[in-house]
């Protein structure tokens, strides 16, 4: 935790790493198993008054792994800078349960969480890389003006979300006094989602030197928005699925009714099996309130 009150200035000759932590907690119960993973301590970066300047500098590479980094005095001045690389990237956080009854009742469920860098200013914010600019689920903020500068590429991007569950049942009840219905069940679901980066600011500048990629993400203004590659401009989606299954069977045995009056000894089995699987596409989002909307490639814009 950095934290100033008028102004901080941190400059590093070859790299600034700012990561924000994870733990993870057990619990066993019987069979049952039970495991946590949370945020643990936030990388975070603060200034706090009016009119406050707020500088990250690093020689080579800045890496923020899902950090805070908020300047939130009126007038305010922010500005991270990197001779090589800038890389805003996630942590995931997760809970998972595995619980088992006995030998015929079970269920597992998961989630996971990725969670990005925030960034926020009160006033001007710049970021700036000499090669490549990675935003990860990130959220950019600016109150006046937000730009983002790379040599080479700028890519804006998202991070992954999941969710599963696999429950299994087997019931055996009396069909009759010579007969008994056994009936399984198994659901199995997983489900994946994007989180996108997020971009805001009174006006929104995006420059790279060869290619642009806005992809799953949101690029907002209240007035100008201008996104500019000297090679190819790329607005483009990120895909989500879900995929289902699930399967029933009953099985009967013993004293059976054939049919009139009479019986027969056997087993009779029905099993069904729903299958699906969907796919959609998360889009990207470019524009402004009240102002234009400039979109410049050298080569090819998508």
């Amino acid at each position: 935790l950095l934290q100033a009150t008028d102004s901080l200035l941190a400059m590093a000759g070859r790299d600034i790493s700012l990561t924000t932590t994870t733990r993870t907690a057990q619990r066993d119960a019987g069979q049952n198993h039970f495991e946590r993973t949370s945020i643990d301590s936030v990388a975070g970066v603060y200034v706090q008054n009016d009119q406050g300047r707020l500088v990250l500098q690093a020689g080579r590479d800045m890496n923020l792994t899902a950090a805070t980094v908020v300047n939130q005095g009126k007038d305010s001045l922010t500005q991270l800078s990197a001779g090589r690389d800038m890389t805003l990237s996630t942590v995931t956080t997760s809970a998972q349960d595995n619980i088992t009854w006995d030998k015929n009742n079970r269920l597992s469920q998961g989630v996971t969480q990725s969670t990005g860098s925030t960034l926020a200013g009160n006033g001007d914010v710049t970021l700036t890389a000499g090669r490549d600019m990675t935003s990860q689920a990130a959220s950019l903020s600016a109150q006046k003006g937000l730009a983002l500068m790379a040599g080479h590429d700028v890519t804006l991007t998202g991070a992954q979300n999941t969710r599963s569950l696999d429950e299994y049942h087997k019931v055996t009840g009396n069909s009759g006094m010579l007969s008994k219905t056994t009936t399984t069940t198994h659901d199995v679901t997983d489900r994946w989602t994007m989180t996108g980066s997020e971009l805001n600011g009174d006006t929104v500048s995006i420059g790279a030197g060869h290619n642009l990629n806005v992809t799953g993400s949101s690029v907002a203004g209240d007035n100008r928005v201008s996104l500019a590659a000297g090679n190819n401009l790329n607005i483009v989606t990120l895909t989500e699925s879900n995929r289902e299954t699930h399967l029933k069977q009953e099985k009967k045995s013993g004293l059976m009714s054939s049919g009139g009056v009479g019986f027969s000894v056997g087993s009779q089995s029905l099993k069904v099996t729903d299958t699906a699987t969907d796919t959609t596409q998360k889009g990207s989002t470019v524009g402004s309130v009240h102002g234009d909307v400039s979109l410049q490639a050298g080569n090819r814009l998508t």
